[in-house]
């Protein structure tokens, strides 16, 4: 029984010790491959390509993980145990045939072990119309961010989120740029959903790398970014 309560204390002394060591990687400013910006000791998790600054040429967006799972405390305080996640945006330079850093976020990407009934809800990502999305998918619902590059920085500048709770379907539409929000709601086999539009006139595009991560950002009384 001494045995088994020392392996238990010596293995939480090992995470609280990997929890205060933990740093998040220092990404160089310019790389000649994706490659040389994934650290020893994480991996490539998921990663795509287009056009963001409108220049014509391939951007790309990656998302690295980290191999080692630590107790991570979140920005919304919680303390999540598992690998870390990086977003890291690249812009091609064709000048010097190189890769240039222009956004690191260490914080926006969900974790393993955040997704509720489902621990990994992150989905996927895409590049259209130079705008970056970022999907999440739940049990029973979704969550879409739009993030622009504009006045030389990353903005969001619309989030989208459906939501199924007792046969109700909840939906909200927000667009930053407009000021207006569209919500629909209703039952699950309601033909036409109910519908209103919000008019949200101090809102505006906030830095993506101010937006720490999802539902953290309360907007109005009803409507959580």
């Amino acid at each position: 029984m001494r045995d088994f309560i020392l392996i238990i204390l010596l293995y939480f002394i090992q995470l609280q010790a990997q929890s205060q060591t933990f740093e998040y990687p220092n990404s160089p400013k310019t790389g000649k491959s994706i490659r040389d910006f994934i650290p020893s000791n994480w991996f490539l998790k998921d990663s795509v390509s287009g056009d963001l600054n409108k220049d014509r040429l391939k951007d790309f967006v990656i998302i690295i993980e980290s191999k080692d799972s630590i107790d991570e405390k979140r920005p919304d305080s919680s303390i999540n145990y598992g690998s870390p996640r990086v977003l890291i945006i690249l812009f091609e330079d064709k000048i010097t045939n190189s890769l240039k850093l222009a956004l690191q976020h260490n914080t926006f990407i969900t974790r393993y072990g955040e997704g509720g009934m489902d621990p990994d809800v992150y989905g996927d990502m895409s590049i259209s119309k130079n705008v970056l999305q970022i999907n999440y998918q739940f049990v029973r619902g979704m969550a879409n961010y739009k993030i622009r590059y504009q006045l030389n920085d990353f903005y969001l500048i619309g989030a989208y989120s459906t939501g199924v709770s007792g046969g109700q379907l909840d939906v909200w539409d927000v667009n930053l740029l407009t000021q207006k929000a569209k919500h629909e709601w209703g039952d699950i086999s309601d033909d036409k959903l109910k519908t209103k539009w919000i008019k949200l006139p101090s809102l505006k595009p906030k830095k993506f790398a101010d937006f720490t991560m999802m539902y953290t950002w309360k907007i109005s009384n009803d409507i959580i970014l």
